[in-house]
Formats: structure tokens, sequence, C-alpha cells
């Protein structure tokens, strides 16, 4: 009972941080990137791949400061977020071959913000740098170097194939999908041909996902490879992936030292062979993808008991609790993964979204700390513009089948100028299971200012 409410929790705030994220259209607050000309897209209209580096706007710098505060009734004292950002982003070509990139931003977290509480300071000054690259550009070959996102994902949904960028999970619901990646340092060469594009990804040092308490991770995860083929097809594109990753989420495993076992969290490596599909059929664009997953990790079943229950294990391998107890502490299984949406225009102004999604772990759930071999989510949004586009509203709904946890999220956003925005989100978190109401339901609302310059 205790490892489920503990799996549970684990679920509630991955649902809530990405699992089902929302939808790139919905994202009120998320102006295209000035300086982000979108690789994938110019990529994938661009005839030749000579015109993919040099957009118009390449020397520009963007600045965006935003001040953000949030109230929830979970807190005791109220607020969990109180702070200010200042984002800069700024591209410049170096010749007729060369291009590099930044993008970073300043945080400044006040007393009252959950992450100075958390460092127990009165202020807290953070910098994080999410891309630094150097780009180049030799006939049909294109070369990034440096710190950056790879977003390889189709249907808007959780991380089916979009595995190569970790995530931070410091601010639970209030930081949007795009907002969450972290960049890393790796090589990325994409190749173009007459039969599509070829890209291969080498990181030699890893990032994993940032938790809501930042963990060391001096240890070497090893070198991830990732390769994808992509080619357009009658409307839409289709490309295929295999990728040898470490998991961004540690598991849980037994270490001996000689006295006795202890519990350490370690990230293990896995291997990926999955497929991504997307139309455009006019006001309609659907898509689909689809991953095989081998040798993922799992914690043990048992390995919390001795801990919890006082209990000295020392080296002895016999069941315990009635549960079998794995020496390693956890167990690899291979899982199937799938996601798919459904986008739909009303008109240029309104667009509607339906994404499903499913993992099934193959071989059961016997010998793991997992309750369920297949867990399901939906969600369904809706975004439009009014009163002349100076309102943008939103709302999101996502649903967890198997704990029945909803989030609900409403989104406003009010133009005062053409580069000055005030912002309310509405928050919603609930779940069926009375055992865990009392630490799930809250209801939290965010205001906000952003200005552009």
């Amino acid at each position: 009972m205790v490892m489920n409410m503990r799996n549970i929790l684990k679920r509630v705030f991955l649902l809530a941080m990405g699992g089902m994220s929302i939808p790139a259209h919905s994202q009120l607050n998320e102006q295209p990137l000035l300086l982000d000309y979108n690789r994938e897209a110019v990529e994938e209209s661009a005839a030749e791949p000579g015109s993919l580096l040099w957009p118009d706007i390449i020397g520009d710098t963007q600045f965006t400061y935003t001040r953000e505060q949030s109230h929830s009734d979970l807190n005791p004292q109220g607020i969990e977020l109180d702070r200010t950002t200042l984002r800069v982003q700024w591209g410049r070509s170096l010749g007729s071959h060369f291009f590099i990139k930044y993008d970073g931003k300043s945080l400044l977290y006040f007393f009252s913000d959950l992450q100075a509480e958390n460092a127990r300071r009165s202020q807290l000054h953070r910098h994080k740098t999410r891309e630094f690259y150097l780009q180049t550009n030799w006939g049909k070959t294109s070369i990034d170097l440096g710190k950056q996102i790879v977003i390889w994902g189709e249907s808007g949904l959780s991380s089916v194939t979009d595995e190569i960028s970790p995530r931070s999970l410091e601010d639970s619901i209030y930081t949007s999908r795009d907002q969450r990646r972290v960049g890393q340092d790796l090589i990325k060469i994409d190749h173009f041909s007459d039969f599509g594009k070829l890209s291969l990804v080498v990181i030699p040092h890893p990032a994993v996902d940032i938790g809501p308490v930042p963990m060391n991770v001096d240890e070497n995860l090893g070198t991830e490879f990732a390769m994808r083929w992509k080619n357009s097809f009658w409307k839409g594109d289709f490309s295929v992936i295999a990728a040898d990753l470490i998991d961004n989420q540690p598991v849980n495993a037994w270490r001996d030292d000689g006295s006795g076992r202890s519990v350490v969290p370690e990230y293990h490596r896995f291997q990926m062979l999955g497929m991504t599909a997307k139309l455009g059929l006019g006001a309609v664009s659907p898509s689909l993808e689809a991953v095989y997953k081998k040798g993922v990790s799992f914690s043990a079943v048992s390995q919390f008991f001795p801990q919890m229950l006082g209990t000295n294990i020392g080296n002895s391998s016999e069941d315990y609790m009635g549960y079998p107890i794995n020496d390693r502490g956890y167990t690899n299984k291979d899982t199937f993964e799938a996601a798919m949406s459904l986008n739909y225009s009303l008109d240029e102004k309104q667009s509607m979204f339906l994404g499903f999604s499913t993992r099934h772990i193959i071989g059961g759930v016997a010998d793991i700390d997992e309750t369920r071999s297949d867990r399901n989510n939906l969600n369904l949004s809706y975004s439009g513009k009014y009163l002349r586009e100076l309102i943008s509203l939103s709302y999101n709904f996502r649903y967890q089948f198997e704990d029945e946890i909803s989030l609900h999220l409403l989104r406003n956003s009010y133009s005062l100028t053409d580069n000055l925005f005030v912002n309310m989100n509405l928050y919603m978190l609930k779940t069926a299971n009375a055992e865990l109401s009392s630490r799930i339901d809250q209801t939290s609302l965010l205001l906000g200012m952003e200005y552009s310059f």
C-alpha cells in the first residue's frame, strides 16, 4: 500500500509536468522565438538545405522580461511562485557557412518562492542556458555543435519518441512544455538527399531530468547515440528513430559496501526503435507515434519495505513480507508506447486538440514496483483569440485513467500592446483516490506579466 501510494504520487507529478503536455497551439504565452527559426519546420519546407540556416532575422537580439506569482490552496503560505525572469535570445551569421545561437535566462526568486525556501535564502539568483551552439552548413550537410535541445516527437503528448532532451521538473504544473526542456552538449549532423533527411545525434556527457530537489550526478553516464530518418510522403511526414540512451529518470538500486546494502538512485541505459507520422489534411492534422523500448529499468517490488520497517536485511536474499527480493533492487523490462492526436482548426483564430497515449509493460508487473501493466492518458484542449485578437483563451483537460487523476488548465492572456501581455492561469488538480486527495487536490492561480523588447 505504501509503495502503491508512492508510485501514484510520482505519476501525478509526471502528469502535471509533462506526461500529457499542452499542445503547442494552446501555449498562449510562448511567442515564437525571434531567433529560434524552428529548424524542423524550415528544414521540412526548404527545397535546398542551404536556405534553412539563413533567415532574415539573423543578427537580432530579443529580451523577454517576465514577472510571475502563483497562489495555491495546497501550500500553507499560499504562494508557490514569486519570481522575475529575463530571457535573452541572440543569433548571428558568421560568414557564409556558420551561424551561432544563444538562448538563456536569468531568474530571481523572492523569499516566498518555493525555490528560495528550499535553498533557505531570502533571495535566490540562477542563470540557465538553454542553447548555445555553432551551426555550419556545407552543401547538403549541416553540423550543430554545442548545447542544444533536440525535439523528435510529433503527437504533442507524452515523450513517446521525444526522449533526447531531458526536462526540468522543478516548478510542477506552472512551467510550459517548451520551457521545461533542458539543453545538453551534443553533436548533431543532418544530411539531405533525394531519399529524405538523415540525422545523427551524439551526446558524450548526457544530462538527466532535473527534479524538484536537484540531485548531483557525479558519475559518467556514458555516451548517448540517436539516429533518425525523415521523409515527406503524400500530405505529411514519416520518420524512423533508433537510439541508445540513458533513462532521464533514475531507478533505486541496491549497492553493497560490505556491511550491508543501501538504496541509491542510478541512471540506466535502454534502447528504443520508434516511428512517427504526421499528416496535414486542410483543417485537420492527425499524428501518430509508436516506440518499442528495450531494457527499461523499474524498481523491484520490495526494496523499500526493510528500510521502512526498520529491519536490517544485511546480505540476505530470502523472501521478505511475501515479496521476491531482487539482489539488484531493480528489474529490466521491455515496453511498448504509442500516442495519437488530432488537431482541428475551426478557423484562423480557433483550434481544438484531442490526444491519447498509452504504455504497456511487456511481461507483467509482478516483480516490479508498479501496480498495472498499462497506463492510459487522455488530453483535450481548445484555444481561441477574441476581441480583435487582444484576448487569447485556452482550456486544457488531462486525465489518467487508471488512477483517476484529472488536471484542468484555463489560460488567459490579454495583449496591452504588441509586446506587453498580462496573463492569468487557473490550475485544478483532482484525484478520485480518497487516500491521496488531501495531498494532491489543489487549486492554483498564476498571475504574470510579460514584456518583450
